[in-house]
């Protein structure tokens, strides 16, 4: 009951006693200059000045006690909203696992329960609560609410919600957020328009349609971008191939930078054409791309193996690292010497490579710990074999 008068409430009351405390301070000190105070008799004036004192205290025991009890509502009121929810995604859970005939009337707690629930979720239990969230009106409710006038943190917490449960319906939305002049807005439909175009079966090519021209455009800052580009996942293919025949260097790394990210390994032969560009930051990207997706087409070999007598130390040490999955017989070779590169990471990196190429090439580690020509040679092969890692 006392939660009605809700939190605006007993903040003004809190200000209304503050502002009384305020007064009472002031009428003491006050009293103590005034000409009259002074005129009184002293019994007169001690107990003027114990009333003023009095005043204040309990202003300020009245001030605590509403502090206190206003915490403890709010505090009880949101365990028991927690609970709801708690009680919802219960029920929903048994939904997904267990098969079971989802309620036929909901209450507002039921959104948060799915919201929570569809996080993490893989696109086939995903699906399903997205269709009761838009079964049971709350998807409507949300795409009409950022129709309307409302404020920014609401029109936030409102895109969270879609980039959350990723249904298409919400597209057209989204996309017109995309016009508004706060910024903070923009990135927030930005990144949930990357989640709903992420799902299994949606049209890819439609991607590459919607994402390039934002892309050309610079709206957004680059880090964004390259997050955006890593939740949509295998849909990002044809944006991504798109982007490596853009005559722009700044697009072409983004590409490789995502494909690095993104662990598909069909991706590998698209890095193939940049092991020798004139740029060397997009031959490092490049190789460091196919390292991380730990395949190298075999026809990239001798472009590898050519990379770590590279002019710049920055790509000699991604060849070394991409070498690990070059299976010839001169790489191991070609590893041995750069064991003598003048960059400690070029060292660093070949010693690394030979170590988890096989046994052969972990033997030309040992070997080289005791034998190669130089001592910084040496110094690193006898440290990265020592390594636990």
């Amino acid at each position: 009951m006392w939660y009605r008068f809700g939190i605006a409430t007993f903040l003004a009351i809190s200000l209304l006693i503050f502002v009384g405390v305020s007064g009472s301070l002031v009428a003491v000190f006050v009293a103590g200059l005034s000409e009259l105070f002074l005129r009184l008799e002293q019994p007169l004036s001690l107990i003027a000045v114990m009333v003023s004192l009095i005043a204040t205290f309990l202003s300020l025991i009245t001030l605590s006690f509403f502090e206190f009890f206003h915490h403890n509502v709010t505090l009880r009121q949101f365990r028991k909203q927690q609970d709801r929810i708690n009680d919802w995604m219960r029920v929903f859970s048994a939904v997904l696992l267990f098969g079971e005939k989802p309620p036929e009337k909901v209450d507002a707690f039921a959104a948060f329960a799915l919201l929570e629930l569809s996080e993490g979720l893989d696109d086939a239990a995903s699906l399903v609560l997205t269709h009761l969230y838009e079964h049971y009106g709350f998807l409507a409710k949300d795409l009409i609410q950022l129709g309307q006038r409302i404020p920014i943190d609401k029109r936030a917490r409102i895109l969270g919600q879609l980039s959350l449960i990723r249904h298409p319906r919400s597209l057209t939305s989204l996309r017109l957020e995309l016009k508004r002049p706060e910024a903070s807005l923009r990135s927030a439909a930005f990144q949930a328009l990357a989640r709903v175009y992420s799902r299994e079966g949606m049209p890819a090519d439609q991607v590459r349609d919607v994402f390039l021209p934002l892309i050309e455009d610079k709206t957004f800052g680059q880090g964004l971008i390259e997050e955006a580009l890593v939740v949509l996942g295998e849909n990002a293919g044809p944006l991504l191939f798109a982007l490596l025949e853009k005559d722009d260097p700044h697009l072409i790394k983004l590409a490789l930078t995502v494909i690095e990210r993104s662990k598909f390994q069909d991706w590998a032969a698209w890095c193939l054409p940049w092991l020798e560009s004139p740029s060397a930051e997009l031959r490092a990207s490049a190789l460091r791309a196919l390292a991380k997706l730990q395949i190298v087409p075999f026809e990239a070999s001798a472009s590898i193996e050519a990379a770590l007598n590279d002019a710049e130390w920055f790509v000699r040490a991604q060849a070394a690292n991409a070498s690990v999955s070059v299976m010839t017989t001169s790489m191991d070779a070609a590893l041995l010497k750069a064991l003598a590169d003048q960059n400690w990471w070029v060292r660093h990196n070949a010693a690394k490579s030979l170590k988890d190429r096989g046994a052969y090439a972990r033997e030309l580690l040992n070997w080289a710990a005791l034998n190669h020509e130089d001592r910084y040679g040496r110094d690193m092969a006898e440290q990265v074999l020592a390594s636990p890692v």
